[in-house]
C-alpha cells in the first residue's frame, strides 16, 4: 500500500498561497495502513497466506511499486484507482506496473 503527502494548494497563508506542510504524515501512513488490512481481511477472512508479506510505503505508488518488484515474486494491483478517465481499462500506476515491474503482474478488477 502506498500514500502520498496530500497537496494543499489554495489555502491562504502569511506568504500567500501554496503547499501547507503542517499536517502529521503519521495520520496518512495510519490510514493507509487502515485500509491494507481491510483489503486482506476482505480477501482472506482470517486466513491469510503464511508467505504474504506486506509494505505500507511512503511515496509515488508506480514508482514505489516498481522498485518493489526488483525484491518480489508477484505484485497485485487494482485495475483503477480513484482518480483517471471513464473508460480506462486500467488506471495509470496498473498500466506502469504492468510495463516495467521486473516480476509477474496480477491486475484484479476492482
Amino acid at each position: 500500500m502506498c500514500w502520498q503527502d496530500p497537496m494543499m494548494y489554495g489555502m491562504p497563508y502569511q506568504q500567500g498561497f501554496g503547499y501547507i506542510p503542517e499536517l502529521d504524515p503519521e495520520l496518512f501512513r495510519a490510514e493507509a495502513q487502515q485500509g491494507l488490512e481491510a483489503s486482506l481481511t476482505e480477501v482472506f477472512g482470517g486466513d491469510r497466506p503464511h508467505n504474504l508479506s506486506t509494505k505500507v510505503l511512503r511515496g509515488r505508488p508506480a514508482k514505489l511499486l516498481v522498485e518493489e518488484s526488483q525484491n518480489a515474486q508477484m505484485l497485485v494491483v487494482g485495475r483503477r484507482g480513484l482518480g483517471g478517465v471513464v473508460g480506462m481499462v486500467l488506471g495509470s500506476v496498473s498500466t506502469a506496473v504492468v510495463s516495467q515491474a521486473k516480476c509477474s503482474v496480477l491486475v484484479v478488477r476492482n
